[in-house]
């Protein structure tokens, strides 16, 4: 049964990354209660290896709502339909942090085609049967998207995240590439 399960995990994992062939480290461990533990090294590095796979900090400026407390959601690129909205229980204030010059640390996972909605995030956990894709659709804030979005060279978990966002913003985002911005009216996407 182990060698069947590790089988599915190996056709799952694909890098599109170039490497020599070098087949993963594997490792089992017995527990106290008698579960296996099994861990799946990748490739080219050991299990105590490092992989920066944490996802970067993002930092943003909207226009058109308060990003602490107006719920996001994710249109699709024409913004005809909804591709995703976060169930009431996952909104945790805060779900973006005011940063220096009108900045603001992302704590929901934005991108180019995140809208907010007119809800708080009280009125949104009330919302019951209503929160439909097609009533969130229905209202949504105007002009309250992201205009500019830009990624830290740093990870999301990193210790003291704000000040060290404050920091870079006072220095001119050096470093920080745009990954998103409105410029005219017109979306621009770098990535």
């Amino acid at each position: 049964m182990l060698t069947a399960a590790f089988g599915l995990l190996m056709a799952a994992c694909h890098s599109s990354r170039s490497t020599t062939s070098v087949s993963p480290v594997m490792t089992e461990d017995t527990t106290a209660a008698g579960a296996v533990a099994v861990s799946v090294a990748p490739a080219n590095e050991g299990l105590r290896g490092t992989v920066n796979a944490l996802p970067k900090a993002r930092i943003f400026k909207v226009h058109g709502c308060r990003p602490d407390i107006n719920v996001p959601i994710t249109v699709s690129p024409g913004g005809g339909s909804v591709i995703s909205y976060p169930a009431p229980g996952d909104l945790i204030p805060p779900i973006a942090i005011p940063l220096a010059d009108g900045f603001w640390l992302d704590r929901r996972g934005i991108g180019p085609d995140t809208r907010y909605t007119v809800f708080t995030i009280e009125e949104y956990k009330n919302l019951g049967d209503k929160l439909t894709p097609s009533y969130l659709l229905s209202h949504l804030g105007d002009a309250a998207w992201p205009i500019v979005i830009y990624e830290l060279p740093y990870p999301a978990s990193e210790e003291n995240l704000v000040a060290r966002a404050d920091s870079l913003i006072r220095l001119g985002l050096p470093g920080c590439p745009i990954i998103y911005a409105l410029e005219n009216g017109a979306p621009r996407r770098s990535r």
